[in-house]
């Protein structure tokens, strides 16, 4: 029996704590909008001080603390995917598999990374294509899934809906914004405009994430809850009275 899918006894499964991962998962999105805040100050300085090259000058620490945020955006969507995906599977046997986060999220990357050791041909082409679909749409089957992991047990699917929609949204709202920023303002301008776009972007998906967690959270409690609450259940009177007639003859 695989432990991680397997569900326990219906009477009141032990769900895995899943409150650390959302906090490091909604941390790690403010964290994303501290540095792409912090960037939209600093373009508009370099802006104001008329630097005409601005993505050559920012300071590499800025550099390494967006990577450094990034990965940990990515490491804490893997995280709280895969315990809040247990946690239903244990409520729910037919939620969503723990095992769609861990295939998307580390599978994706490491057939991306494993097509340098093969052979020019066409598995090396599948196997790109595999990776690149996988890393490039993973994530919204990750949401899809736990969106339909949260109708099974009986959580709000709206914030999951919204998780789906935002970061298709963003690249055309990044679109739009160079189409109306290309021609009027500087190189350095519309940069501000763009980090501040991604700040706003962060915090929205932080403040959505927290609310799709939890959400999910409380529901498998209180599903648990119940059914630990049905095991201790006093009989009816009606069940009581057929019981005494029988034990009275």
């Amino acid at each position: 029996m695989d432990p991680l899918t397997s569900a326990p006894d219906r009477s009141g499964p032990d769900l895995v704590r899943t409150r650390p991962a959302v906090l490091a998962l909604v941390g790690a999105h403010l964290l994303l909008a501290a540095v792409a805040g912090y960037l939209t100050f600093w373009y508009g300085r370099a802006g104001l001080d008329g630097i005409l090259s601005p993505t050559e000058q920012v300071p590499e620490a800025l550099d390494t603390a967006l990577m450094v945020s990034a990965g940990s955006t990515y490491v804490g969507w893997l995280w709280w995917s895969v315990v809040a995906c247990v946690n239903a599977r244990r409520i729910r046997p037919l939620a969503g598999s723990p095992w769609l986060p861990v295939w998307i999220y580390v599978g994706g990357p490491l057939l991306l990374v494993g097509v340098r050791y093969l052979d020019a041909g066409l598995l090396r082409d599948g196997v790109l294509v595999v990776g690149a679909v996988t890393v490039a749409y993973g994530h919204f089957a990750v949401i899809g899934s736990l969106r339909s992991t949260a109708r099974r047990v009986g959580a709000p699917v709206a914030p999951f809906t919204r998780l789906i929609v935002l970061p298709i949204a963003l690249p055309f709202v990044q679109l739009a914004l160079a189409l109306v920023l290309s021609d009027d303002v500087a190189r350095v301008d519309e940069l501000t405009f763009l980090h501040a776009l991604w700040t706003v972007f962060a915090v929205a998906m932080a403040a959505i994430t927290w609310h799709a967690a939890r959400a999910l959270e409380l529901a498998c409690q209180s599903e648990v809850i119940r059914r630990r609450a049905d095991q201790h259940t006093l009989p009816s009177g009606d069940v009581v009275a057929a019981a005494l007639r029988r034990s009275l003859g």
